[in-house]
């Protein structure tokens, strides 16, 4: 209170001033506390979703592998299996003592120049030499040529059964072949590899370029596939299946590449090395659910992938899938280098291409399982949860993450929300404090109102408090000075009063103005108004000829509903005499609107009809003109004090409502024109006014009003339209109390 003293406000804003601060800081608390249980909770919920997506994941993956595992070490042990082995390697070793004619030579040679090391070179960003790779024995020159550079299915070789050289190992190539097939077919491997004991590949299902090469000195000796063989040969007595991680395969064009394998014996003799290549595709289908993200509960941001020990990426990353150019631009705002982004370019992968080095890798590799909001590969804010896979072989981790931005959309809706409502709030609050602070110092400002009224001359002051404590006292005894100077001035300003209703009843603001005023009459110009003449019909024997105090009633009714109508609509009474009522828009103010005021009127005049009809059982109906221009108006002289309109829309309103059906409204060109994309209207007719020119006219559709029980109008011939009216204080006997 201290403070606001010093700051010498009054007593109302003191108030004020109070209660905003005690409801600001409710408000604020509360929001608060609605912002932070929310942000807890949501939080919550959306970390368990992503866990629960994660372990499923988790399950998924690693069954998958453990499914691999079994079928490798079954396959590596049934006999179909160990008799190819057999059988194939046998054939194979024949091709040591065939040598290829120089054409097979030089299209041997042309596959690797012209096929082989262009699309290495694309798939690596590296310059290969052709003699790298070329095979150099010639068993390993003549399988590939059988199989790879003259395959008779270069696109798919896999579809070659027999290369047709009469060979033994052809004819059981021939007899193996269509078996693998449907066995890859079935479960969706990339390929299947068979190795003799000395290293020599004598079968890839795929007939890719390591087929017929040795492992141990060939080409491909420091790939993961012989790195893989040399594992499964160095085991001993424990030879089981064992796995190697995804690397690249320049056998398979730089493509990364996993595989499991498995030792092949024939009773105690171990006769070759089995290897099944992962299903990539495989892998990706159990971390995106068929590209489900959005059914598995992750959102539009949300995603599960693989990363290895080197903080490369094993599976498909969603947004490279969905959106690659944002995907792209995303590397480039996260600063990844160069050849990191061509490299992702290459291989159109994001296996073993992107860099996924974040917090949570770090965790999971370490042996953690958890939960946090952290940065992900692209370096956007997510909420994280990882953990490690048991996959024997493989040490590799799993996230599922969402963006930030999403997860936490309805908190931010929230919080825009409690904002939004806490300023309503605070406005709410500021109004009924200056409402509340008003009404308590309000005997105090008419306290001193009245004094400084009194002061400045005024005898006709009255204190209300407008309370029941000691400022009513005040107050009464103020009145009780006062009280006969107020009966004086009551009694001067009752007259004035009357005086100054009668003239703004009658005339326009304008000409009001100036008779109060004691200026002399003038003549006024009004550019552009709209007439509304609305004719009242009685149907058969005219109820005023019934009862007089009925009809009465009636015409009262009517007049004082046409009243509040016109009143409401903006619109001016200019005449009303019993059987008919005129008003105008656009005397007292100019009105842009004033055509679709004036037609409002006109539809709320008709349903007033209608609803007397129905109420009153009054057989009453109306037709209705109106029309639109400039006109003249002024005072009246002589008994009949009043305000008289003359111009077109008198004249041409009247005739309207004069040929306009029962319960109809005509309307003028002028109204048509500026209203037609406002209201509905029928079919244009033709008038005859009283000019004897012929108008256009337009009907407007109104659906709500009942066609009126009464004889047609008749011909605007035998009815005499005033093209003028006036406004007088000497109303018609039946409409006088309206």
């Amino acid at each position: 209170m201290a403070l606001l003293d010093r700051l010498n406000l009054s007593v109302q804003s003191k108030l004020m001033v109070i209660l905003l601060v005690v409801a600001v800081t409710c408000i604020g608390g509360i929001s608060w506390i609605s912002y932070s249980t929310s942000k807890t909770a949501l939080t919550g919920a959306a970390f368990n979703q992503l866990t629960s997506v994660r372990a499923s994941k988790k399950i998924q993956i690693e069954a998958f592998f453990k499914t691999i595992r079994f079928q490798v070490s079954n396959l590596a042990n049934d006999r179909m299996i160990v008799d190819a082995a057999r059988e194939l390697t046998g054939g194979f070793a024949q091709f040591k003592n065939r040598k290829l004619d120089p054409d097979r030579e030089r299209r041997l040679e042309a596959f690797y120049r012209d096929e082989f090391v262009p699309r290495l070179a694309r798939g690596t960003g590296e310059k290969p030499r052709l003699e790298a790779y070329l095979p150099a024995g010639a068993a390993a020159r003549y399988a590939q040529f059988l199989y790879v550079a003259g395959n008779s299915y270069p696109n798919e070789r896999s579809k070659l059964r027999d290369a047709g050289d009469g060979s033994e190992y052809s004819k059981s190539h021939a007899r193996y072949q269509p078996i693998v097939t449907k066995f890859m077919l079935d479960f969706g491997y990339d390929n299947m590899i068979l190795a003799d004991s000395t290293g020599d590949v004598v079968y890839t299902f795929s007939k890719s370029a390591e087929f017929g090469t040795n492992l141990l000195d060939g080409p491909y000796s420091d790939t993961a596939l012989a790195n893989l063989f040399r594992k499964i040969r160095a085991a001993g007595e424990h030879r089981r299946v064992q796995v190697v991680d995804f690397a690249s395969a320049p056998y398979s064009y730089g493509k990364p590449v996993a595989l499991m394998g498995a030792p092949v014996f024939d009773g105690d003799d171990e006769i070759g090395v089995l290897f099944v290549q992962f299903p990539t595709d495989e892998i990706n289908r159990v971390m995106t659910d068929n590209f489900g993200w959005a059914e598995d509960g992750l959102g539009k941001t949300g995603e599960v992938y693989l990363v290895g020990p080197d903080f490369l990426m094993r599976s498909r990353s969603r947004l490279l899938h969905e959106d690659p150019r944002r995907y792209f631009d995303a590397l480039e705002k996260a600063n990844y280098p160069p050849d990191d982004i061509a490299r992702v370019r290459r291989s159109g992968t994001a296996t073993l291409s992107q860099p996924a080095h974040t917090k949570a890798v770090e965790g999971a590799l370490a042996g953690t399982t958890g939960t946090s909001l952290l940065p992900n590969y692209l370096h956007t804010s997510t909420l994280s949860s990882f953990s490690p896979l048991s996959i024997p072989g493989l040490q590799w981790v799993i996230v599922a993450e969402m963006e930030s931005s999403e997860a936490f959309a309805p908190l931010i809706a929230l919080t825009r929300r409690l904002m939004i409502w806490s300023l309503i709030a605070v406005l709410g609050v500021t109004v009924l404090a200056a409402f509340f602070g008003r009404r308590f110092v309000r005997p105090i400002f008419r306290l001193v109102e009245g004094i400084n009224r009194l002061k400045a001359g005024e005898r006709d002051v009255t204190i209300d408090s407008g309370s029941k404590d000691e400022f009513e006292d005040l107050g009464r005894a103020f009145d009780r000075i006062t009280r006969q100077i107020v009966v004086l001035g009551d009694k001067v300003a009752g007259a004035t009063r009357e005086r100054d209703e009668l003239i703004d009843n009658v005339l326009p603001a304008a000409a009001a103005a100036r008779m109060k005023a004691g200026l002399p009459a003038e003549t006024d110009e009004y550019p552009e108004v709209s007439v509304v003449f609305a004719h009242l019909a009685f149907g058969g024997e005219s109820n005023l000829m019934k009862g007089v105090e009925k009809s009465l009633d009636l015409l009262n009714d009517l007049t004082l509903a046409l009243d509040d109508a016109a009143e409401r609509r903006g619109l001016r009474k200019l005449a009303a005499d019993g059987t008919s009522y005129v008003a105008v828009c656009g005397l007292s103010r100019q009105r842009l609107d004033h055509a679709s005021r004036s037609i409002d009127f006109a539809q709320d005049t008709l349903r007033i009809v209608q609803r007397l009809h129905r109420d009153r059982l009054a057989d009453l109906s109306v037709r209705i003109g109106i029309d639109a221009g400039g006109a003249a108006g002024g005072v009246s002289e002589g008994k009949r004090f009043g305000y008289r309109l003359a111009g077109t829309p008198m004249a041409l309103a009247g005739a309207l409502a004069a040929q306009a059906p029962g319960n109809s409204i005509l309307v003028s060109r002028q109204i048509y024109a500026s209203t037609q994309t406002l209201y509905a209207y029928g079919p244009p007719m033709q008038i005859v006014p009283l000019s004897g020119e012929s108008a256009t006219a337009w009907p407007l559709q109104s659906g709500d009003i009942r066609p009126a029980r009464v004889k047609p109008p008749e011909p605007a011939g035998e009815h005499s339209v005033e093209p003028e009216f006036s406004s007088s204080s000497q109303q018609p006997q039946g409409v006088r109390n309206a």
